[in-house]
């Protein structure tokens, strides 16, 4: 009928049910134990039976009997539904493990990110829900993993804002790591395979790491902390407007510490922010549409990047991180003009983000020069391929859907989607030091530029020393350079009585308004023209013991005198400069006769 069991086997069973600390673990097993030994369900039952019937055949109490039968019957039932169980977590895992790689689609990874619940659901926007989902398949994958972020970081779970997420974390700290498959683990404590298939086959959109990744969640949690603080709600449109800015992905932690720490101040009693004042006064502009203009003129009103002069580039090592430039001229030299000039290079040849800010220039003259400069740039003229055209020919152009020259519309439109990508243009005259500071912070940390161009430099507007103020805003100007590690360019204006003074000798002394703010700048260019009765006594040498070259008669030159040069040689230059092109072009190192 049924295999019996020895007597043995019996007493260790009994044994163990009458062990209170083992009955509760073994529930299910006991029961499969003895399961073991039969061939059917049905020889196990009338075994049961049986145990019941030998346990109380001297009991003359029905009630013993009744309560006893009672019992092993819900233990049964018990255990089949526990095996049920288990068979439907061993095909989920099956399964899991079959599929995982191909199973789920984009819209079903989609579907459950939007499905994921929140602790905090007002603090969505301040929630990175791909990448806290990302960072625990990195856990359930990698070993190394766990052992640097399950065991060392006692308060990580403040990384999870995703519910579900915060819950796989703390269970992968409970399960034991060594000897596990952490996703049958996982499966068997709830967490359904769909899931746990949908976590795994979200696919990364870079090569970022794991450490990538809890870096990225970390500043999350920095900005989820002062909207904790913001009882009032004053500045959480500030952190959603910083989370969502173009270099936000780029920012380390401390980068976004520091930005915070610059335009949220702490008031009275702790634990309670605002902006900082001004802080709504500088917001980085749209920039202006070019072919728009042209369409509608009545209604118109890294690290080191190479510089595109060879000598000069040498001598200064390029656009330098942590530099600041200062280029003097006399007053409708040109200064605008030739770092317009700069511009471009970085914009259009070498593919950088600029920050331009202009307070003597209006948006007409700042669009002439751009597209003149942009056209008769001899490194673009094989990309677009447009005979050269003065400025003044640009200015007369009218109306683009009246031009023939369709080729012209084209160039424009280039231009436009360029400088969308790569340029923010601030044109004012209304500024302050603290503008000054909050424009290119604002702009290195939410645009990601490194690159920044300032004409003309002047003292701070509400100033009543104007020669010490320009000392002050030079000062921190450099200041800030230094702290943000960025290249930055200023033009200044040189004495009228410079005029009188030939070019070789302009020296600090020549600087308007300030001679101070020679100390801060860490390379300094003078330029000035050279007048054509004296070129006689200028040549110049392109490199080292090259044949001198006299200047032409036809063109104009300008004299560069490198007077200061944190890092090198100072030789004077020999520039030839088109105003009406806007061109200039280095033309070597200059000798005296």
């Amino acid at each position: 009928m049924y295999k019996k069991i020895n007597e043995e086997e019996l007493k260790k069973i009994e044994e163990m049910e009458n062990d209170s600390n083992v009955k509760s673990y073994c529930k299910g097993k006991l029961l499969e134990i003895v399961q073991n030994h039969f061939e059917n369900e049905k020889d196990f039952k009338n075994w049961i039976y049986d145990l019941y019937d030998r346990r109380f055949e001297n009991s003359n109490n029905p009630i013993d009997k009744e309560k006893y039968y009672e019992g092993m019957t819900k233990r049964i039932s018990d255990f089949q539904e526990q095996n049920r169980k288990l068979k439907t977590i061993k095909t989920e895992i099956d399964d899991f493990k079959k599929n995982k790689k191909n199973l789920i689609t984009e819209e079903e990874i989609e579907e459950f990110l939007e499905e994921l619940e929140l602790k905090d659901n007002s603090l969505r926007d301040l929630t990175d829900i791909e990448d806290e989902t990302k960072f625990i398949a990195g856990l359930i994958k990698s070993k190394s993993a766990r052992n640097k972020y399950l065991f060392n970081n006692k308060s990580i779970n403040y990384l999870f804002n995703v519910k579900r997420m915060s819950e796989i974390y703390t269970l992968l700290k409970e399960i034991d790591v060594d000897y596990e498959d952490l996703s049958e683990n996982l499966i068997k404590r709830g967490f359904t395979s769909h899931e746990l298939e949908c976590i795994f086959a979200i696919k990364k959109e870079d090569d970022r790491t794991i450490e990538d990744i809890y870096s990225n969640l970390k500043k999350y949690v920095e900005l989820r902390k002062y909207d904790r603080y913001d009882n009032e709600n004053e500045i959480t449109d500030f952190l959603i407007e910083v989370c969502n800015s173009d270099n936000f992905c780029n920012l380390t932690v401390e980068d976004l510490m520091d930005y915070l720490d610059t335009f949220l101040v702490e008031k009275e009693g702790g634990r309670k922010y605002v902006l900082k004042e001004g802080y709504n006064h500088v917001k980085l502009p749209i920039n202006y549409n070019i072919e728009e203009y042209f369409n509608n003129r009545e209604e118109q009103m890294t690290e080191n990047v190479d510089m595109p002069y060879n000598i000069l580039n040498r001598c200064i090592n390029g656009f330098r991180m942590g530099q600041l430039l200062g280029v003097g001229m006399l007053s409708n030299a040109g200064k605008t003009r030739f770092l317009v000039n700069l511009v471009v290079y970085l914009i259009f040849i070498t593919n950088q983000k600029v920050l331009l800010i202009l307070n003597e220039t209006t948006i007409e003259d700042f669009l002439m020069c751009l597209v003149t400069t942009v056209w008769n740039n001899t490194d673009l003229e094989n990309k677009y391929d447009l005979s050269s055209k003065k400025e003044k020919e640009i200015r007369n152009i009218r109306n683009l859907e009246k031009q023939e020259d369709k080729d012209f519309s084209s160039f424009l439109l280039e231009i436009q989607e360029k400088i969308n990508e790569n340029l923010v243009l601030q044109i004012t005259d209304n500024y302050t030091d603290e503008d000054l500071e909050n424009m290119i912070i604002k702009s290195h940390y939410e645009k990601g530029i490194s690159y920044v161009f300032y004409d003309t430099l002047k003292a701070n507007l509400q100033s009543t020393n104007t020669t010490d103020d320009l000392s002050k805003t030079a000062t921190k100007l450099s200041e800030i350079v230094k702290k943000l590690r960025i290249f930055m360019c200023v033009s200044f204006q040189l004495t009228d009585e410079s005029i009188k003074c030939s070019p070789e000798n302009l020296e600090r002394l020549n600087i308007a308004n300030s001679k101070q703010i020679f100390r801060v700048m860490d390379t300094v260019l003078l330029f000035k023209e050279i007048n054509k009765k004296d070129y006689s006594k200028y040549t110049y040498m392109k490199y080292k013991a090259d044949e001198s070259n006299l200047l032409e008669k036809n063109k104009k030159y300008y004299f560069c005198k490198l007077a200061k040069n944190r890092i090198g040689a100072k030789p004077d230059l020999i520039f030839e400069v088109n105003l009406d092109f806007n061109c200039w072009k280095e033309q070597g190192i200059a000798v005296l006769h």
